[in-house]
């Protein structure tokens, strides 16, 4: 009887806890928060790619989130839809995001046309949407509830039309368009603003993509502009499938085509169609050079935000985030903020959560409510279109698309500058910045020291540039060991299409610093940085120039070197512009903070010096050895157990203390996981003389030698884990 009750008893709490795991399981899953993602995530090759940056970009942000314990302990789920990048299918898609009561908000759509369609289901059921790649005026114009973190098409076109005139010294256009409302707004802004600087229009041209004959019309298009003596600048407000056959057509020996275009030309899929022509194999940059077009986002003239982003996303995925994988991280970002800061209740009404959502979203609409972003400051306008943020002009180099010479950012509306350097796009101020080239050759490392953080370093280093500064020389070492001046140039001089290129020579002492937390087995990095001592990273940002050394001077050594008598050797280097923050300015009693674009070369070295590693190490196995003889002696032999346990541990402590003093860290390093073991060792030696000592006085034989098997089990356990704990390290 007795058995039968306990196994019931058992069987109910078996059941209960059962029952309560399940209950647990499905309550953490309601508790979750739902936000769904809408782009082509299939369909054709280059469509299906944008959809995974997309993708890729949101899933980082909402895994930072939920790593960090989610919004108010609420992990975030996020649901895909294929939109196929079409308008039925974005329909589709929006009707069955509309009719799930899980999710509060969506991401997307991709293209403006799936924007535009899907727009409709959302504002007719109340759904919050937010795009960061759909760039047509009439998305967020004419639907309240959808947002943009990127700007419209049409502050783009005025945006290309400033750029044209203002940087690139054109005063006369000529257009081809989608005929589609995308390209026609695009088209329309860009001519407006043209013509309102005093540019010349000489001929338009519109393209219908969804025509079967459409490579009919683009030939009859492309034929009569190489048929102009001077058509201006080629603006292409198309997308990369129909720009890659006007530029391959329109670019030949001899033309002077200068050509630029959307977002859109940024993708890697219009290199890589470009690159399926044979000129542009055989001659890389033959179709693609100095092609211009505008991108969301560059590293180059971003913050020290999107390099950590930059390097989290190369970590997670093993690729350059796109502007798309930025633009839609800072949108996933954006939409937790609103979460943030709604009153969603789960499992209430899933419209008043939504509603809460587009409220928290419109409250994002000035400076002091912006999201920090790896794109820039995002809040909104009043058509709920981002105005925090700006865009950054590139061009193709060697197939490569890099930062232009000159960008325009986002500046105070109240500054008062030399107008030259600052214009007006919807009310939006710009100011003009350059962007200068730099490189470090580093020859030779040298008088390196470690222990004090000191090395010196001779290396060239140079500055590629448009001709506005008269003096890129001065510079100041943010790390000098005693002040540098750079002196006079050693090779100077100035391209056909004006850009200077000047190259210093400098020997000189410069501090870094040390991390010794895997020593003896430790790695180092070595830095050189600089900034410009007068102008701010408005005026100016350096851009690591890893295109070519061609300037260097004639005594160039090749590899840099480093004496392998100082132990150590070069594993690599690299290079990366951050912002340097000065915050000595002082203005009514307040602090103003100045950033600087600074440059960084990094020169990273591992200790290939085996000789510390013994010197280290070889004491303490010797240590050891002699401290694990204890058990192996009669157990009568106490005297002797005392010496040496006494002799180990002076010893030890006079090791750990030299080492100590050679490596200045104030945080635990590698060695001293050693030490440690040691000492633990020590104390459990005190602990068994202790014991053997009572037993040898009570004459207790047979205990006093299970003491020392057992010491010895301990032993060897203690040593294992001590091991295994420098390992873990």
């Amino acid at each position: 009887m007795k058995k039968i009750l306990l196994t019931v008893i058992l069987s109910v709490i078996s059941t209960a806890l059962l029952i309560s795991s399940v209950l647990k399981f499905y309550s953490s899953k309601e508790e979750n928060l739902y936000i769904a993602m809408a782009g082509p995530t299939g369909g054709s090759s280059s469509e299906e790619s944008f959809g995974k940056e997309m993708e890729e970009g949101i899933q980082m942000y909402i895994d930072e989130v939920n790593s960090g314990g989610g919004i108010a302990g609420k992990k975030i789920n996020l649901i895909v839809f294929n939109d196929k990048n079409q308008e039925k299918e974005a329909m589709e898609a929006a009707s069955e995001i509309a009719e799930d009561s899980r999710i509060i908000l969506v991401l997307g759509h991709g293209s403006s046309k799936a924007s535009l369609s899907a727009g409709k289901i959302y504002k007719k059921n109340g759904v919050p949407a937010i795009t960061a790649s759909a760039d047509a005026e009439r998305i967020t114009q004419e639907n309240d509830w959808y947002f943009r973190v990127l700007s419209d098409n049409g502050f783009q076109g005025k945006f290309i039309a400033h750029y044209a005139y203002n940087v690139l010294k054109k005063t006369s256009a000529s257009i081809v368009y989608e005929a589609d409302e995308w390209g026609t707004v695009f088209a329309e802004k860009f001519e407006a603003a043209a013509r309102d600087l005093g540019m010349e229009i000489k001929k338009k041209w519109a393209v219908n993509s969804e025509k079967e004959d459409v490579n009919k019309d683009l030939s009859k298009i492309t034929g009569e502009l190489r048929a102009m003596d001077d058509p201006g600048l080629l603006f292409l407000a198309v997308r990369a499938d129909e720009g890659v056959k006007i530029i391959s057509a329109v670019k030949y020996p001899g033309a002077k085509n200068i050509i630029m275009g959307s977002s859109s030309f940024t993708t890697e899929f219009l290199i890589r169609k470009l690159k399926s022509y044979p000129l542009e194999q055989a001659i890389p940059g033959y179709y693609s050079d100095d092609i211009y077009a505008v991108s969301p986002f560059l590293i180059a003239t971003a913050d020290e935000d999107a390099y950590r982003f930059r390097d989290d996303f190369v970590k997670k995925y093993g690729k350059e985030p796109s502007w798309v994988a930025a633009r839609y991280y800072d949108a996933a970002k954006v939409a937790a903020e609103a979460i943030k800061k709604s009153d969603i209740r789960i499992g209430g009404p899933v419209q008043n959560n939504r509603k809460e959502v587009r409220a928290a979203l419109e409250s994002i609409n000035n400076p002091e409510m912006a999201v920090k972003g790896v794109c820039g400051t995002i809040y909104f306008d009043k058509n709920r279109d981002d105005i925090g943020t700006g865009l950054s002009v590139g061009m193709y180099k060697n197939q490569r698309f890099v930062p232009a010479f000159f960008q325009y950012q986002a500046s105070d509306p109240g500054q008062k500058e030399t107008s030259e350097y600052l214009i007006q796009i919807e009310g939006r101020v710009l100011h003009k910045t350059s962007m200068v080239y730099t490189g470090i050759k580093v020859n030779e490392i040298s008088d390196l020291n470690i222990g004090q953080s000191r090395f010196a370093a001779d290396f060239y280093v140079w500055f590629r540039y448009k001709d506005e500064f008269d003096d890129m020389s001065d510079i100041r070492f943010v790390n000098e060991a005693r002040p540098i001046s750079l002196g006079y140039p050693v090779t100077s001089r100035t391209t056909a299409d004006g850009i200077s290129i000047r190259t210093y020579h400098v020997k000189a002492d410069f501090r870094s610093s040390s991390d010794f937390h895997r020593f003896p087995f430790d790695h180092q990095t070595l830095y050189i940085r600089f900034r410009h001592a007068g102008l701010e990273k408005k005026h100016l940002i350096y851009v690591p120039d890893m295109s070519s050394q061609a300037s260097l001077a004639d005594d160039d050594r090749g590899e840099t070197l480093l004496n392998p008598l100082s132990g150590w050797k070069i594993s690599g280097t690299e290079y990366r512009q951050d912002i340097f923050s000065d915050n000595s300015a002082q203005f009514l009693g307040s602090e103003q903070i100045t950033p600087y674009s600074q440059f960084n070369a990094y020169v990273h070295i591992e200790r290939q010096d085996i000789y510390t590693a013994v010197g280290t190490f070889l004491p303490l196995i010797v240590l050891l050895i002699n401290l694990c003889l204890i058990y192996f002696m009669p157990y009568e032999r106490q005297g002797l157990r005392i010496s040496l346990v006494t002799a180990v541990t002076m010893t030890t402590l006079f090791c750990h203390q030299k080492v100590r003093a050679e490596v200045r860290a104030d945080y635990t390093i590698l060695a001293d996981y050693a030490f440690f073991t040691v000492y633990g060792l020590v104390l459990i030696s005190a602990v068994v003389l202790l014991l053997l000592f009572l037993f040898q006085k009570q004459g207790n034989a047979r205990k006093a030698k299970q003491i020392l098997r057992a010491g010895k089990i301990l032993y060897i356990a203690a040593t294992a884990a001590g091991l295994l704990l420098m390992y873990l390290f």
